[in-house]
């Protein structure tokens, strides 16, 4: 299978193809490799399987020098201002899209920021062992499995301060 891997720039999960082959590469170089050469370097050498915008490029070597520092066990400061994070979990079915569209439709009319996830891949959705799809992870808990719920809850749990 391909290396891809998703990471988050800025306020966005984006898919970034050879990512975990260069953070091996780089590893053995973490004694001599100042920090500030990191990302920069880990942007040019994916730069021939992915695409960068030029104005984005700060944002992306940011968050390589911090998959970087996960990468060899360091602690890491994440700065983004996204304290929401929701995934929605499914094959693609008719329920599991409805889903989708009304988390995305409360988010997008309560202005709130978030991490989205749509995960539909059936080797990922494998992977969080559910019994009952679609399903809807909210900052790291599960809030419903097997049923699209109403937007009222929806609405209820995409704005409370807990998750």
């Amino acid at each position: 299978m391909e290396d891809y891997r998703k990471i988050r720039i800025g306020k966005m999960q984006v898919g970034i193809v050879g990512l975990q082959g260069v953070l091996a590469e780089l590893a053995g170089q973490a004694e001599t490799l100042p920090a500030e050469k990191v990302g920069p370097l880990i942007r040019e050498k994916l730069t021939k399987r992915n695409y960068f915008a030029p104005d984005s490029e700060p944002l992306y070597e940011e968050a390589f020098l911090r998959e970087y520092q996960k990468h060899l066990g360091l602690p890491v400061t994440d700065n983004s201002s996204t304290e929401l994070t929701v995934k929605v979990i499914g094959p693609g079915c008719p329920r599991c899209e409805q889903l989708r569209d009304d988390v995305l439709q409360i988010l997008s009319a309560a202005d709130l920021p978030a991490d989205f996830e749509y995960v539909s891949d059936p080797r990922e959705v494998a992977d969080y062992g559910l019994l009952a799809l679609p399903a809807l992870i909210i900052n790291g808990r599960l809030k419903t499995a097997g049923r699209v719920p109403g937007r009222r809850d929806l609405q209820s749990w995409l704005t409370a301060k807990d998750g």
